[in-house]
């Protein structure tokens, strides 16, 4: 641990491992940038400190010690495993500098080197940026508003649903229509003798807002992980030993997707060369399942979920309308369907007219 001269460095920059790692592929590509100030104490008061405003800034740039750059919080031993041993399952076919570019940065490096970025928030309002979660199809079953890990705690809230997935042996012989209502696209053949595999999928809905912040087109990034549990017991002497549980995140990846602006130009989609799928393999999301993001969803399920909400007595303000497509009907007095008839004269007539 090294502290900065601050009379004669101004920036430290430095890569971590897998920077450098990337840099000897030559595919290190930096585009992005963030600020962080984990490490900055704006209001004196939180360390028992009584100052003035125009003090603040003196204390902050002069007079508090600043670390250097820290690159790396695991083992030189940890760093070379992730990329020799890369837990990446590449589809068949891949050469293997691809796939050793394709190396993610180990877990705790990624989630846990850097503080937090500084945010933005909305100029119109006093209140901090805030997560709005609707679950509109689901159930949560826990939620905790932290991230722990033996490094440091992240605010980063964590909530748990399960989707279940029903599964029976039904027969084509009796109506299982009260049993379950099974997708013909996930069940099994039907077998010799009549029974086949039913399968009942259920999905996952959400309403994900971010409020108190600017609102842009692109709001949010959806990642996926695998969560690999390697379970290790150590026993000592032929005691029973301790049972530790170690997880390990192996991001997924969605499927490449055309790009219309090439060379900062908008092309017609016909302009547009499609890309080659790179197949379904454990290492792609819809290997598992089908992730669908705002006008992706279809609106009948958005509208499923809504009505069923409605029943409970849950009001959900979406900007979707799913009220019935009615069309009122007009009835034309003079063209209906039993017309009145003239009474004729009696003068002239035998017929009388009914009251």
């Amino acid at each position: 641990m090294l502290f900065m001269n601050k009379k004669e460095e101004v920036l430290d920059i430095q890569l971590t491992p897998h920077g450098r790692y990337l840099l000897s592929l030559g595919k290190l590509k930096p585009v992005y940038y963030s600020f962080h100030d984990s490490n900055i104490l704006y209001d004196g008061r939180y360390a028992g400190l009584s100052q003035l405003t125009k003090e603040i800034e003196d204390r902050i740039q002069h007079n508090t010690p600043q670390p250097k750059t820290l690159t790396s919080i695991v083992s030189r031993e940890q760093n070379t495993k992730s990329i020799f041993e890369p837990s990446l399952s590449l589809a068949a076919g891949i050469n293997k500098a691809t796939q050793l570019a394709s190396v993610e940065q180990i877990n705790e490096e990624k989630n846990f080197l850097l503080s937090p970025p500084i945010g933005s928030c909305s100029p119109t309002t006093d209140k901090a940026p805030a997560w709005s979660i609707k679950v509109l199809n689901g159930e949560i079953n826990k939620s905790v508003p932290n991230l722990t890990s033996s490094y440091q705690t992240l605010n980063i809230p964590q909530i748990d649903i399960n989707v279940s997935y029903k599964t029976a042996v039904l027969s084509t012989s009796e109506d299982n229509t009260l049993v379950m209502t099974p997708d013909p696209a996930l069940s099994s053949r039907v077998f010799e003798d009549g029974t086949y595999i039913a399968i009942d999928p259920d999905h996952l809905l959400l309403e994900v807002l971010e409020e108190n912040t600017v609102y842009n087109k692109t709001n949010f990034e959806v990642e996926v992980f695998e969560v690999i549990k390697d379970v290790k017991t150590s026993a000592k002497g032929g005691l029973a030993g301790t049972v530790t549980t170690m997880e390990t995140m192996k991001p997924l990846f969605f499927d490449k997707q055309t790009n219309q602006i090439q060379n900062n130009i908008l092309l017609d989609p016909s302009e547009v060369e499609d890309l080659e799928p790179i197949g379904e393999n454990d290492s792609m999301i819809n290997y598992y399942f089908n992730v669908f993001v705002d006008n992706e969803i279809d609106k009948s399920d958005i509208c499923e979920a809504v009505n069923n909400l409605d029943s409970k007595s849950l009001f959900v303000d979406l900007d979707v309308d799913c009220a019935p497509d009615i069309t009122p009907s007009r009835y034309d007095i003079y063209t209906g369907p039993d017309p009145i008839e003239a009474c004729p004269d009696p003068e002239t007539s035998e017929t009388k007219c009914d009251d």
